[in-house]
C-alpha cells in the first residue's frame, strides 16, 4: 500500500516515485506464492508500476510473478539486492573440530523448510560414518512439531534447537560452525544466506533462494521440497569442502552485498530518478 500512496501522491503533485519489491510471493517459484497474489491485486500493481519512474528488484527472479506489470528488459529496472552490515559477521574460526556442524538459521515456519531440513539430515546422517550435527536457530510455531519430528526421526543426539538468539549471538553460531543450509520454499533475497557467506561458509540453499547468491564456489542450490536434494547437497559440500575457500567466501558477499555498497547502489537510483524528475506518464 506504500506503493499505492506514492502513486496518488505522483498523480496529484508530478512527483517521481521508486518502488523497491523484495516480496518473495512474487518469486512464483512456489505454489504458496501465487496463493498470495490475489487477482483484485491487478489493479492496483499495474498502476504501481506502470507509473514508477524507477523498479528496485532485490533479485532478479521476483520478475517472475510481476510480468504481467514490467518486462523483464523494462530499462526502469535495476536489481539491487538487500544489504548486510558484513563487518558484524567476522571470518569463521579456523578450529578442527570433532564433529561437523551444519547451522540452519530462520523463522520455524513451514515456508522456511525446515520439515524438509530434518527429513534431508537423517539421510546425510545415515549415510555418513562421520559425526555430523545440525543447530537450529530461531522460533516460531512450527517449534514443537519440528522437535517433535526430530525425535521421530531419531535425531535428538545429533540436532540441537537454539531458539531465538541475539544478532551477535547468531553471528558467534556462525563462526563457529562449518556449512549454512536452509531448505526454504519462498525468498525474495534471504539475509541469512548473506550473513553466512560473510562469516566464510559454504551454504546449500534451495531454488527460492535467487541464482545470483550462490555461484558454484559458494555452495549448491536445489529444487524447493526435495528431501533427497538437499541431503545430497549437503553430502556434496560435506565431501568436499576443502575446495571451498571461507576467505574468498567472504571477499564475495563483502564486495556484493556490504551494506554500504548497497546503499550507494541505491542512492545513486534515487539521484538519477531527480535528476530526470519526470515519471512514465501512463495511467
Amino acid at each position: 500500500w506504500a506503493g499505492w500512496a506514492a502513486y496518488k501522491i505522483s498523480r496529484k503533485h508530478g512527483i517521481p516515485y521508486i518502488i523497491t519489491e523484495h516480496r518473495g510471493r512474487f518469486t512464483f517459484n512456489h505454489p504458496s506464492c501465487r496463493k498470495k497474489v490475489k487477482a483484485w491485486f491487478g489493479f492496483f500493481l499495474s498502476r504501481i508500476f506502470g507509473n514508477a519512474s524507477r523498479i528496485i528488484l532485490v533479485g532478479r527472479h521476483l520478475i517472475n510473478g510481476l510480468q504481467k506489470y514490467i518486462a523483464a528488459d523494462d530499462g526502469r529496472i535495476t536489481v539491487i539486492p538487500n544489504g548486510v552490515f558484513t563487518d558484524r559477521f567476522s571470518l569463521k574460526e579456523q578450529q578442527k573440530n570433532e564433529t561437523f556442524t551444519f547451522v540452519s538459521v530462520g523463522g520455524l515456519n513451514y515456508l522456511k523448510g525446515f520439515d524438509v531440513l530434518l527429513r534431508a539430515f537423517k539421510i546425510l546422517s545415515t549415510n555418513l560414518s562421520s559425526k555430523v550435527r545440525l543447530e537450529i536457530v530461531g522460533d516460531g510455531p512450527e517449534e514443537q512439531n519440528l522437535k517433535n519430528l526430530s525425535n521421530s526421526l531419531g535425531l535428538q543426539d545429533q540436532v540441537v534447537f537454539k531458539g531465538r538468539q541475539s544478532r551477535e549471538e547468531v553471528a558467534s553460531i556462525l563462526r563457529k560452525s562449518d556449512v549454512f543450509v536452509l531448505a526454504t520454499r519462498l525468498e525474495a533475497q534471504p539475509v541469512c544466506f548473506i550473513e553466512a557467506m560473510s562469516c566464510g561458509l559454504p551454504i546449500v540453499a534451495t531454488e527460492a533462494v535467487p541464482e545470483e547468491i550462490c555461484p558454484d564456489f559458494v555452495g549448491r542450490r536445489v529444487p524447493i521440497d526435495s528431501v533427497d536434494a538437499i541431503a545430497s547437497a549437503m553430502k556434496d559440500v560435506f565431501e568436499n569442502y576443502s575446495s571451498f575457500d571461507n576467505h574468498i567466501i567472504r571477499e564475495f558477499a563483502v564486495s556484493s552485498f556490504d551494506f554500504l555498497k548497497v546503499a550507494g547502489r541505491i542512492k545513486r537510483v534515487y539521484r538519477q530518478s531527480i535528476e530526470n524528475n519526470s515519471t512514465s506518464g501512463k495511467i
